[in-house]
């Protein structure tokens, strides 16, 4: 499996509207068209997981600025009106989740931390 086929199957079920999936270096291994992360924002996220300081001003992903709800060890949620963000981290990547109006933060963290919990499983 590809690493945009992990990315794609968190939307094709509907729990997320867009998704990416970074290494811990910031890279990002696939992503959604729509979603313009960057490395600098992936590299932000990967910090907040042990910081979350850095997250206090804003959750940025794609160029879009979420208010910052809560980071642990285990996930970042970051939410602006309807929509919203997830993140959970596995020991070698970032999972990223995108939420609209169509999609629910929880059914998207869900997914999210579903799939990283995987990677883990798988080695990464």
């Amino acid at each position: 499996m590809s690493w945009n086929s992990f990315a794609e199957s968190l939307t094709k079920n509907g729990e997320c509207s867009a998704a990416a999936i970074c290494g811990l270096d910031g890279g990002v291994w696939a992503k959604s068209p729509s979603l313009n992360i960057t490395q600098q924002e992936a590299m932000t996220l990967v910090r907040g997981f042990t910081d979350s300081s850095c997250l206090t001003s804003g959750v940025h992903v794609g160029g879009v600025k979420y208010m910052f709800v809560r980071a642990s060890p285990d996930g970042i949620v970051g939410k602006k009106g309807a929509n919203g963000v997830v993140c959970s981290k596995s020991g070698k990547c970032l999972v990223v989740g995108v939420v609209n109006d169509k999609t629910t933060i929880p059914a998207a963290n869900l997914a999210v931390t579903k799939m990283a919990e995987y990677l883990t499983e798988t080695g990464y």
